[in-house]
């Protein structure tokens, strides 16, 4: 490997260095020896990564006299030499205080300097500061804690370490926190405890925002504060807890005795940060998690201190951090749960400590959790990381006895993706649990036993399920688990499963294969012969997932070197012809896979052999067929399918069997001496992989009609093959692939492109020639737009050269210079003005198209060039002329921006390792001028998209460059993006605005995270403000309005994946403005609302459950959690709910229909909440009233709705009241109603019960009533309720209470219903039919494969035909018709061959698929011939079979070794038919 490479030279310089007396080294002249040393600096540099190798060259450079001559290191050098180089360290001890005073001095200039202190130099300089603390703490203490005339270098590191934690909208939040760090790391150099303690508490206090003086032993500086972000407190905090030891967390304040820092000083700082909402709650809640560790750590200290308990049941502490834990299990914001989960599992052993210690055995506090856990829904993320926490101290049993519908809810949680993980979680800690309290003296048989008796139905009803999550997850997540901890639980399963039934079949090969993988044995012995037998049924179901299964077990095996036996490899070379063609995108990867697996078993297994002087020639064998196979199936006219398979196989065998080194990975590198076996397999002229027909065969593929395959095969070209083509194969493919590039087709154009960068990496410079090629292409298009979009339309030019920058080449420098650079921006940048204004005609300028004008324009351009229709009617299609210019304008552009943004990307990523960069300022100001004008001028939502994945690429590089000056060009483009947002609009409506947010989330999203982000302030900001106001008197509908285009760009900025949680903190203020615009007279400002509040929602509510019992619309945070987050919308919502509901209430309200825009999306946006949480706050209460009252709402969607949104909000100890007196208030048959009411009762009831009676409920004393009163009102569901509605409803609340309703009302209601049915009624009898007639199965034909399986069944019919005169009478008559033709198409073949080198009409007929159907088509035709030549006398007359036989037996060699493959089947048959003669 290459890491290996380099520490084996570096073990080599090392011992020549040491043959080298030291006194000749320090005999050295300066010249040399600065020489020496500067190799050793750049490979400490080079080895950095490799901690092996840097301590070698440690070892190498450990002559004092190299460091004693270079007497100035950079700030990066002395970071990185007092890390990891030793001798580094001893240089630093050595010239300690000179070191000391370069740092003082580099530290505040650095943060002086705008360019430099929010970038990479100042977090350098601050770890320099940290790292000087930690390792030299003997030279650092003495000045900070002793009076000295020496302290000033040390005080301005301390001042300058202050400002940077005070600073607010300047630094990134690491260099924030990396100085709190180093502050802390200061504090600790002290020996003393007492002024130790005394420089913590009063750290403590200055990171208040009030001014003040920090103390720290003799230094003294002074905390101003800049802002407020609270960034501060958490780096102190969190710098405390790091660094200090525990005498100083210890340490009590100065004014008492008392308390202590860890608990009275930084708990409730820590408590603070982590209830504010801020953006930094996952360091908030990481810094909790130190403190619990801090504290299990010092427990018994603090025990000592305090005489008493530290968290007794009733303290104070224990509530505040169970409240803070609890309440943010459901965080949205990434990384938080997880935080909240480890600080859960740490307070629960602190608890135990704290009862252990103190003798306490009641363990009220884990009893009081274990009862709220088992409240919380199944649906609840959180529950089962808790319990398995909650598990090792309260017992498995105890669990199991009090959690009945565990089973339920674990198969509910492997039924849905977010929970299947937690789920699996829980169910391996049971099973572990439960096995450690199982006596020891039992075998492992009985305690399979007692597995079986609790999880053996779970398991077996989850691996046979038809919901394939379920099962794939049981197979994946629990089997595995299951046999680890029982291993003897295998024959209970398999006992369990017969193969005949749905299901088990799948079963038993996930059964087997968990046990092989996990016990390393072979699975074929456990049931002897019928294993195999059973394993065949398996790889021949119709179910891909049981064939993966049967292949999965057949293939993998945890020893890589278990060489398969032969009945395995006789098994899968029967299993993998058949299934070639599959449909399924997984199943081909998982195809792969296993083959590839089966394959380093081979290699592996042979290797081994090999050492003991054996080879095995049967697996060999399989290797070539292997190898061979793909190559039948890569010739046009296959289906995708079928290349796509054969591909990856290939892919899986070369990887595997051959010696190709792959730089960029780190697994899966094959073994040193594979040499060893391709020399065996050579010798016997086998795994020859690399010849010229299978590269002509491969380089057929790169003009195929799909991307996927002509990429995997220009990868096995790249990785594989030579790296050079030979000269006739590299000339015919740079004439085609310039023929390509000018086809106006966006594929054609891209096969080029990959050919071009083939051609590129095959050592062959293009570059200059795609660059005189642009221009021509430029040109052509100044000149007539029209010819340009036939021969020359610019984006395959643009394309080729972005594979061949930015792909294929590894310094851009190597392949380009300032002239080349300088020519390809002035291409770009015109080209780009050219199609914007072939797009605009006759527009104004400064104003966008409409899709009207650009279709004007380019029908203007057509007619100009005295093309298109000639007659006066207008069509309603497009023409090809204004296809092609469209196409033209749009990719190209698309294509402009991917380059030119990945372009600068890669300079300037590139440019650290070279003295100049090839992008001055000016260059990349008129490259944003590119960006700008295709994202404001071009409203083509393709040439959009495309050039804002370019244009991300370029704000990241520029604001993440240390220099402001290139910051300040994104964050420019921004501010005039803002600008435009305001002004007034243009000349048309633009769907979504366009380009304009594209431009601002490009921009916002390249913000680095982890600073303030005050780009994305300002914008969001902007954004609302703009929203919010008010339209003009006489505003138009026909216009552009900067608030609707401000509500659609604040849409992208909330859907954006670059932003994530980042625009969650303006969630309220977003949310409310969505409401708000809602009732806005401008349809499309409404229309812009609803499509924000959608995406605020997703965003806000996190991941949506996907299990069938959850329903489409759940997701996984529950009221509670969300008003936490959310506090100042719970106002909002509550008060909009209660205006709609007290409007139905008023006199007039039934007379006229009242709408409130806001009301639906409110109540969707409560339903989606995650119901069955038991502990919600009592302020939640308040929304049950106006939902109960919105049952009357005239309107249905408020009805089912409100129902769906009343059990979100009801608390699982109030299901049963409400349905009480819900169901108090049904009518009897002659009372009167409201229908409306009525009906949105009854669909509330039907919710709750749906909600309540989830699981095996006991007939209560509530749930009797409330089934007595749903009894007694089954009027409701006959014809004496007139509203069909109503029926459907009281029939569903029945339904749901069906199991425990009685016989005779069962009996009366289906009386009741059958009578109403027969009952005479008006209704209209209409016949179901279809507009449509069914379309027929989609089949790919392939003519070579039907060829290739119909031979072998022809040549069975002529061997038979003796014994049937007919038929014998059918194949003469044939012979006679064809064999002319036959012999005619053999000898047009002989003059199709080619000559020794490749031409390009010989490439032109390798990729038509018409030659190799037709090809294929005549070589089975002929081997028919031959055979019934052969076997039928009367045959005879018409050719000489021998003749036939040679000429056949040649075409078919030449053919073979130009390109053209045939099946093997085929192969073989032509040579049985030679043996035959």
């Amino acid at each position: 490997s290459v890491k290996r490479s380099k520490e084996r030279s570096l073990e080599e310089a090392a011992q020549l260095l040491r043959q080298i007396p030291e006194a000749q080294l320090r005999g050295l002249e300066e010249e040399h020896l600065l020489l020496l040393v500067r190799l050793l600096l750049s490979l400490q540099l080079e080895m950095v990564s490799i901690s092996t190798a840097c301590r070698k060259v440690d070892q190498v450079s450990s002559t004092d006299s190299f460091f004693t001559t270079f007497n100035y290191f950079s700030i990066i050098l002395a970071c990185m030499y007092l890390e990891d180089s030793v001798v580094g360290r001893e240089v630093w001890r050595e010239s300690f205080m000179p070191m000391l005073q370069r740092v003082s001095e580099s530290l505040p200039a650095v943060l002086q300097e705008e360019s430099q202190r929010d970038g990479l130099i100042c977090y350098i300089t601050a770890k320099v500061c940290l790292q000087a603390f930690q390792l030299l703490p003997n030279e650092v203490a003495p000045l900070v804690w002793e009076e000295n005339h020496s302290k000033e270098a040390v005080q301005r590191i301390l001042q300058a370490l202050i400002d940077i934690l005070r600073q607010v909208s300047f630094l990134s939040k690491d260099t924030r926190l990396l100085a709190g760090t180093a502050v802390a790391m200061l504090i600790n150099t002290a020996s003393e405890s007492t002024a130790a303690g005394a420089a913590a508490w009063n750290l403590l206090q200055a990171s208040h925002p009030q001014p003040c003086q920090l103390t720290v032993g003799v230094l003294q500086v002074t905390c101003d504060p800049v802002g407020k972000d609270r960034v501060d407190r958490l780096a102190v905090s969190r710098g405390l807890l790091t660094c200090c030891r525990p005498h100083i967390l210890l340490s009590p304040s100065h004014d008492t005795t008392q308390a202590c820092l860890l608990l009275e000083g930084l708990f409730p700082l820590v408590y603070a940060l982590c209830e504010e909402k801020q953006d930094c709650h996952y360091f908030a809640f990481e810094v909790l998690t130190m403190w619990l560790k801090r504290v299990k750590e010092c427990v018994t200290d603090l025990w000592r201190m305090t005489g008493s308990r530290l968290l007794p049941d009733d303290s104070k502490l224990l509530q505040q951090l169970t409240h803070i834990i609890w309440t943010n299990a459901e965080s949205p914001v990434e990384g938080v749960p997880e935080f909240a989960s480890s600080a859960f599992t740490l307070l629960l052993n602190l608890y135990a400590l704290d009862s252990e210690q103190f003798c306490d055995t009641s363990k009220t506090f884990y009893f009081t959790l274990l009862e709220r856990l088992l409240k919380l829904p199944w649906e609840a993320k959180a529950k089962y990381h808790r319990l398995c926490a909650l598990l090792p101290h309260v017992g498995a049993e105890l669990v199991l006895d009090q959690y009945t519908e565990v089973s339920r809810h674990l198969l509910n949680c492997l039924s849905t993706n977010h929970l299947s993980p937690c789920g699996s979680e829980f169910y391996k800690c049971l099973i572990q649990q439960q096995r450690r309290e199982l006596p020891v003296s039992l075998t492992e048989v009985d305690l399979a036993g007692r597995w079986a008796n609790s999880w053996q139905p779970l398991l077996l009803e989850a691996l046979t399920s038809e919901v394939t999550l379920l099962q794939t997850n049981s197979s994946t997540h629990l089997l595995p688990c299951t046999l680890q901890v029982f291993p003897s639980a295998v024959h209970h399963l398999l006992a369990s499963l017969n193969p005949q039934k749905p299901g088990h079949l799948h079963a038993w090969a996930c059964v087997l294969s968990s046990y092989r993988a996990v016990s390393g044995c072979s699975p074929w012995a456990l049931h002897g012969s019928s294993t195999f037998k059973t394993l065949q049924l398996a790889l021949g179901s119709a179910d891909d997932k049981v064939r993966l299964a049967a292949l999965n077990l057949l293939c993998c095996s945890p020893k890589t070197r278990d060489v398969p036996s032969a009945e395995e490899i006789t098994i899968l070379k029967e299993f993998i012809p058949q299934n070639l063609n599959c449909e399924s995108s997984p199943f081909r990867q998982h195809l792969q896979a296993a083959v590839r697996r089966f394959l380093v078993r081979i290699r592996d297994g042979c290797l081994a052999h090999i050492r003991g002087k054996r080879c095995s020639l049967y697996h060999i064998g399989f290797v070539e067929w292997l190898g061979e196979l793909p190559y039948s199936f890569l010739s046009p006219g296959h289906s995708y399918q079928r290349k796509k398979t054969a591909l990856l196989l290939l892919f899986a065998v070369l990887e595997t069997c051959t010696d190709t080194w792959s730089p960029d990975k780190k697994k899966g590198q094959p073994p040193a001496n594979i040499g060893l076996l391709i020399d065996c397999a050579r010798q016997r002229g086998q795994w020859d992989f690399f010849c010229r027909t299978k590269q002509l065969l491969l380089i057929s593929c790169l003009e195929d009609s799909t991307n996927e395959i002509r990429e995997l095969s220009a990868g096995l070209l790249l990785r594989f093959f030579p790296p050079s083509f030979p000269a006739d194969i590299a000339e015919v493919l740079e004439t085609r692939s310039m023929q390509l590039l000018r086809s106006p087709r966006v594929q054609e154009a891209q096969m080029g492109a990959l050919m071009m960068k083939m051609l590129l990496q095959k050592n062959l410079c293009v570059v200059r020639v795609l660059l005189k090629e642009l221009e021509e292409h430029h040109l052509t298009a100044k000149a007539d737009m029209m010819l340009s979009a036939r021969t020359k339309p610019i984006h395959g030019v643009l394309c080729a050269l972005q594979r061949c920058l930015l792909e294929a080449a590894d310094d851009i420098y190597t392949t380009l210079d300032h002239s080349l650079m300088t020519k390809l921006l002035d291409l770009l940048e015109n080209i780009s003005l050219l199609l914007l204004a072939v797009l605009h005609g006759d527009c104004e300028a400064h104003a966008p198209p409409s899709f009207c004008d650009m279709g004007n324009a380019i029908s203007s351009l057509i007619s100009q060039s005295g093309g298109g229709q000639t007659d006066e009617e207008e069509c309603v299609l497009l023409s090809e002329e204004h296809s092609l210019v469209l196409t033209c304008c749009w990719v190209s552009l698309k294509e402009t921006g991917i380059l030119l943004g990945s372009l600068v990307e890669k300079v300037l990523k590139e440019s650290k390792k070279h003295s100049e960069c090839l992008l001055t300022k000016r260059d990349l100001m008129r490259a944003s001028d590119v960006f700008k004008n295709i994202l404001l001028k071009c409203r083509h939502w393709g040439a959009v998209e495309g050039c804002g994945l370019g244009f991300t690429k370029f704000c990241t590089s520029l604001l993440n460059s240390s220099d402001s000056d290139l910051k300040d060009i994104p964050a420019q483009m921004l501010k005039d993006g803002l600008q435009v947002v305001q002004c007034p609009g243009s000349t048309s409506v633009t769907r979504r605005a366009a380009g304009l947010p594209m431009l601002i989330l490009c921009v916002l999203s390249s913000e680095e995270i982890s600073k303030a982000r005050p780009l994305l302030a300002l914008s969001m900001q902007t954004l609302l403000d703009t929203a919010r106001r008010p339209l003009d008197e006489n505003w138009d509908q026909t216009l552009d309005l900067p608030q609707v285009c401000a509500v659609h760009t604040l849409q992208a900025l909330v859907r954006g994946a670059g932003l994530g949680a980042a625009v969650l903190q303006f969630a309220p203020a977003v949310a409310v403005l969505s409401l708000t615009l809602l009732r806005s007279p401008c349809w499309a400002m409404r229309n812009a609302a609803l499509q924000l509040y959608s995406s605020l929602c997703s965003r806000m509510l996190g991941q949506r459950s996907s299990s069938v019992e959850a329903g489409p619309t759940q997701h996984s945070m529950s009221p509670a959690a969300f008003f936490f987050h959310y506090p100042t919308l719970q106002a909002v919502l509550l008060c909009e709910l209660r205006g709609a509901a007290q409007h139905l209430h008023r006199p007039t309200a039934g007379a006229k229909l009242h709408l409130q825009p806001s009301l639906y999306p409110i109540l969707t946006l409560l339903a989606h909440l995650q119901p069955g949480v038991q502990d919600s706050p009592e302020t939640l209460l308040d929304f049950l009233p106006p939902l109960l009252q919105l049952s009357a709402s005239p309107i249905y969607s408020v009805r089912v709705m409100a129902s769906k949104a009343l059990v979100a909000m009801t608390p699982p100890s109030g299901y049963f009241d409400l349905l009480l007196k819900l169901t108090s208030q049904l009518p009897g048959p002659q009372e009167s109603c409201n229908h409306n009411r009525l009906h949105g009762q009854l669909l509330q009831m039907k919710a709750l019960l749906d909600r309540a009676l989830c699981s095996d409920s006991v007939l209560s004393d509530d749930l009797r009533e409330v089934v007595n009163r749903i009894h007694s009102s089954m009027w409701l569901g006959t014809t004496a309720q007139c509203c069909p509605l109503v029926r459907a409803a009281y029939l569903s609340v029945a339904g749901s209470l069906r199991r425990y309703s009685c016989e005779t009302f069962l009996l009366q209601l289906s009386d009741r219903l059958m009578h109403d049915l027969h009952a005479p009624q008006q209704a209209c009898c209409c016949r179901s039919c279809s507009l449509y007639e069914q379309d027929e199965a989609n089949v790919f034909a392939e003519p070579s494969v039907m060829s290739a399986h119909m031979l072998p069944y022809l040549l069975q019919m002529a061997e038979k035909s003796s014994q049937s005169s007919a038929l014998a009478q059918t194949l003469t008559a044939w012979a006679e018709k064809n064999a002319a033709q036959v012999l005619d198409n053999l000898t047009d073949c002989e003059q199709l061959l080619p000559a020794e080198t490749l031409s390009p009409s010989w490439l032109a007929l390798l990729v038509d698929p018409r030659f190799h159907c037709a090809l294929r088509g005549l070589f089975a035709r002929a081997v028919f011939l031959l055979h019934l030549l052969k076997t039928s006398a009367c045959t005879q007359h018409h050719c000489d079979p021998l003749s036939m036989q040679m000429r056949l037996q040649t075409v078919c060699t030449l053919l073979t070794q130009n390109g053209v493959h045939f099946t093997p089947a085929l192969t073989a048959t032509v040579s049985a038919e030679e043996a035959r003669l």
